[in-house]
């Protein structure tokens, strides 16, 4: 029997928030989740995703990974991050015409989505 943490558990509920109607463990693997690398830990959590490690500059990484994904028709970013970096990478974003979402973990911690303004309705 595994223990769950609080904190695991917060995250999971987090991560799942960003992943709508997909179980936790197996979400998409056309996503791309940004993961602080101080939160490393939880990379296990997100299985069959791909995970692009933020271990610096959020704005380098934006430009030279996420933008890419961004500019798709339907843009499939989702991140757990510290809200600076967050509040960088929504900003990029909101250039482009996208949407972030927000949810907050703790203190640190916030998981976000970024998407366009149509992409919710569609679904």
């Amino acid at each position: 029997m595994t223990h769950l943490s609080r904190r695991t558990f917060l995250l999971a509920a987090g991560v799942s928030w960003m992943l709508p109607g997909l179980p936790f463990a197996s979400a998409a693997a056309s996503k791309i989740v940004v993961l602080d690398a101080a939160f490393r830990e939880h990379a296990a959590l997100l299985a069959n995703t791909r995970i692009t490690l933020l271990d610096g500059d959020a704005g380098w990484l934006w430009h030279e990974h996420l933008i890419h994904e961004a500019m798709q028709p339907m843009p499939s970013i989702i991140g757990l991050t510290r809200y600076a970096d967050a509040f960088v990478l929504t900003q990029f974003a909101a250039q482009l015409g996208l949407r972030t979402t927000q949810r907050t973990l703790d203190a640190q911690r916030v998981t976000w989505r970024i998407d366009r303004l149509d992409d919710r309705n569609a679904r």
